[in-house]
């Protein structure tokens, strides 16, 4: 306004420079048009380049993955879910990716091809299967690895027909040596090796039938023996070691009231008999020292044995026996000694050997 102010109104140098306002005015609104949408543009085509960089490298992983022989399924199933998050993205939300990396079809066809090789690769395993067991793992694995497959009801059907295929083989492998047992000792044992192999086999019922008379009768046998061994026993030793080898072996047997009181009779005769040979060397003593000994051996081994009391009564006879002994070999010097002088002596002797005697 101040240069246009500064010439006549309507001459050409006014009109002139309100021109170059406009023009000048011009400018300016066509450079804010052209900024404010690049300032716009700008974070989004950013954003949208780092994402195709994101996506390019999710990509070459899938691309290596899908190529290499030996990768692990897990390795495969995650490609896989990345495959398929990107199909259902919008192209929009990835434009950069989807002009240079890699379109939402192709991303669908690789994994569609990955799937049919995974289906194909599982379903092979069942087919070529070389046992029931191995179909069995083969079929479970397919099942676990593709719940959605397109053979996942054959390979139910399949696993349910294998395992009752196999479960009719243990079947027959373990009941066929029970019928063809030629002993009851080898059908006990076979009908044994069928109950612990098989606890819900059908042939169960008959397995209980076979094993229960077979064990009662063999029972009856060992208690008839080890009765037997009890009743030829030669001594009471023997004897006792056989009616507890019965208890230990039978502890419910039909005889343990029985065995229990011979156990007891026998525990108390030889208790008895042990009494009687320990107590035979006092009554055979030949002179008091002896017997003395003898009744002393017998407290150590029995302090409280039926003869405990005679043996301390004896001991204490024994010792008064030989304490008169002691006090008459030094007091018949003292009586019989002549002299004065010599009754002295003794009787010093005496008081010496015994300081406490009763003279």
């Amino acid at each position: 306004k101040k240069i246009i102010n500064l010439f006549p109104k309507d001459s050409d140098m006014a009109k002139r420079a309100i021109q170059a306002g406009h023009q000048s005015r011009m400018t300016w609104w066509s450079r804010l048009m052209i900024l404010l949408p690049l300032m716009v543009v700008t974070p989004f085509i950013m954003e949208s380049a780092q994402q195709a960089y994101e996506d390019k490298k999710n990509y070459n992983e899938v691309h290596r993955t899908l190529h290499n022989p030996n990768a692990r399924f897990d390795e495969i199933k995650k490609v896989e879910q990345w495959l398929e998050n990107y199909y259902y993205i919008t192209p929009l939300s990835h434009p950069f990716s989807w002009l240079f990396v890699v379109t939402n079809g192709t991303a669908k066809s690789k994994l569609d091809k990955s799937r049919d090789r995974s289906e194909q690769h599982f379903w092979q395993a069942i087919q070529e299967a070389p046992s029931l067991e191995k179909q069995i793992q083969a079929a479970k694995a397919y099942i676990k690895a593709l719940s959605n497959g397109k053979h996942v009801g054959e390979a139910k059907v399949i696993v349910a027909q294998a395992e009752e295929a196999l479960r009719q083989k243990r079947e027959q492998q373990w009941w066929q040596p029970v019928q063809q047992a030629s002993t009851v000792m080898a059908k006990l044992e076979a009908a044994r090796a069928y109950q612990k192999a098989l606890s819900n086999g059908e042939h169960q019922a008959e397995i209980q039938s076979i094993i229960r008379p077979i064990e009662y009768s063999l029972r009856e046998q060992k208690e008839e023996r080890l009765w037997q061994q009890i009743k030829e026993a030669g001594s009471l030793t023997v004897k006792l070691e056989a009616a507890r080898a019965y208890l230990k072996a039978l502890p419910d047997g039909k005889r343990r009231a029985e065995i229990n009181k011979i156990i007891a009779q026998m525990v108390e005769a030889l208790r008895t008999q042990e009494e009687e040979r320990l107590w035979q060397p006092v009554l055979n003593a030949k002179s008091p020292r002896i017997r003395k000994e003898a009744a002393q051996t017998y407290l150590q081994t029995k302090p409280d044995g039926m003869q405990a009391a005679k043996a301390k009564n004896i001991i204490a006879q024994v010792d008064e026996i030989l304490r008169e002994e002691v006090e008459q070999r030094w007091w018949q010097p003292v009586e019989q000694a002549n002299a004065m002088s010599v009754k002295v002596e003794k009787a010093r002797a005496y008081l010496k050997a015994l300081p406490k005697g009763q003279h």
